[in-house]
C-alpha cells in the first residue's frame, strides 16, 4: 500500500512538470502568507552576554504601535538597556519596563519615532489545542541581522500541560500549563520569539532552554498567551 502511494505522488509530479502546475503543487506547501506578515512583527534583541554559552541576543514581539516589546526574561536584560532591531533594519535603544522573574516574561520600551509598526493584539485569544498547527518565528543562533527575515520552524502543539523542567542541577521550576511543541525551537536565541498560528495570530511566546523533569530531554515550549 506504503508503495502504490508513493508511485501515486510521484506519477502527480510527473503530470506537474508535465503540465506546468508544479509551482501551483509546490505553492500549496509553502508557509502560509499571514505566518510571514506575522515575522515583521518579531525583533531582534541585543543585549548583555556574549561570555562562554551566554549568548548576548534574543527575540521579541512587538505589542503596541508605541514600541512596546513581549519578551523573555533574561541575562541579555540585565544591564537596563537593550538594542532593539526590527524587520527593515532599523535600531533602536529600548528600556526595560518591567519583568516577572516566576513567569518568566520582560516588557521592553523604545520610540518608533513615527515608524508605523505592525504588532500582535494580546486581546485576540485564538483557540489552542493539541494536535494544532503552528509556526515558530524567531532569531535562532543570531544567524538573522539587520533588515535580514527572523526564522521559521514549522511545529505541532503536542500537548498543553504543566510546566515541570529544571534549570541545572537544583533549580527546579513548577509552572502553569504551556505548549509543548514536537519541534526544536528552544535554540540559543529563539526565546521570547512568537509562536503564530495558519492565520498569523500570535498563540505563545517561546520560552528558554529547559531540561523536562518528567522526560530528562530538552524541553521545547512556549508559554501561551
Amino acid at each position: 500500500m506504503v508503495g502504490r502511494v508513493c508511485s501515486a505522488r510521484l506519477f502527480m509530479l510527473a503530470v506537474a512538470l508535465a503540465t506546468g502546475t508544479v509551482q501551483q503543487l509546490v505553492a500549496s506547501e509553502l508557509t502560509p502568507r499571514d505566518v510571514l506578515d506575522a515575522a515583521t512583527r518579531v525583533v531582534k534583541i541585543y543585549g548583555a552576554g556574549g561570555l562562554g554559552r551566554i549568548e548576548a541576543y534574543q527575540t521579541g514581539c512587538l505589542i503596541s504601535p508605541e514600541g512596546h516589546v513581549l519578551t523573555a526574561n533574561s541575562l541579555v536584560l540585565d544591564g537596563g538597556q537593550v538594542t532593539v532591531v526590527t524587520h527593515t533594519g532599523d535600531r533602536y535603544s529600548a528600556v526595560v519596563l518591567g519583568a516577572d522573574p516566576i513567569a518568566e516574561v520582560a516588557v521592553l520600551k523604545f520610540d518608533p519615532a513615527g515608524e508605523s509598526l505592525g504588532y500582535f493584539d494580546l486581546a485576540a485569544k485564538p483557540a489552542v489545542y493539541s494536535g494544532q498547527r503552528a509556526f515558530a518565528l524567531a532569531n535562532v543562533f543570531g544567524i538573522a541581522s539587520g533588515d535580514e527575515p527572523v526564522s521559521v520552524q514549522r511545529c505541532v502543539v503536542a500537548a498543553v500541560a504543566p510546566l515541570k523542567a529544571r534549570r541545572g542541577p537544583l533549580q527546579r521550576i513548577d509552572g502553569d500549563d504551556v505548549l509543548i511543541l514536537d519541534a526544536v525551537t528552544s535554540n540559543p536565541g529563539a526565546a521570547g520569539g512568537a509562536v503564530v498560528d495558519r492565520e498569523g495570530r500570535l498563540i505563545g511566546m517561546l520560552g528558554r532552554e529547559l531540561t523536562s523533569r518528567v522526560t530528562g530531554t530538552w524541553l521545547n515550549y512556549a508559554a501561551p498567551v
